[in-house]
């Protein structure tokens, strides 16, 4: 692509996300959109900024038979972790050096 073909696409596809609802269209700079494209572009925008609510799940717990592998293991501190890096257990020697985070469940 030439480039002076390829600025005027780019400066045609330049947009500012940060386009409130009560600057519509000041954001939109060379491109040309219908109103109904404009629409959509402003919904998809809005959407963007929404944060999603994020629930807590509730405290998950592991297996009977993964806890009786971690208690197996007598040599070394070990413990298993979910997803948001929560402490769900622990063997002995991992409840002994973790023990701040098992009697503080906020810090798990």
């Amino acid at each position: 692509m030439p480039s002076s073909r390829r600025r005027r696409w780019e400066r045609r596809c330049r947009l500012r996300c940060s386009v409130g609802d009560d600057q519509r269209g000041s954001g939109l700079g060379d491109v040309q959109l219908n109103d109904v494209e404009r629409t959509h572009l402003f919904d998809l925008v809005h959407t963007a900024k929404q944060r999603p609510t994020q629930r807590r799940q509730p405290p998950q717990q592991v297996r009977p038979s993964v806890q009786r592998v971690l208690d197996t293991m007598t040599e070394s501190a070990a413990f298993v972790r979910n997803g948001h890096l929560d402490i769900l257990a622990a063997n002995r020697l991992g409840h002994a050096l973790y023990s701040d985070a098992f009697s503080n469940p906020a810090r798990r």
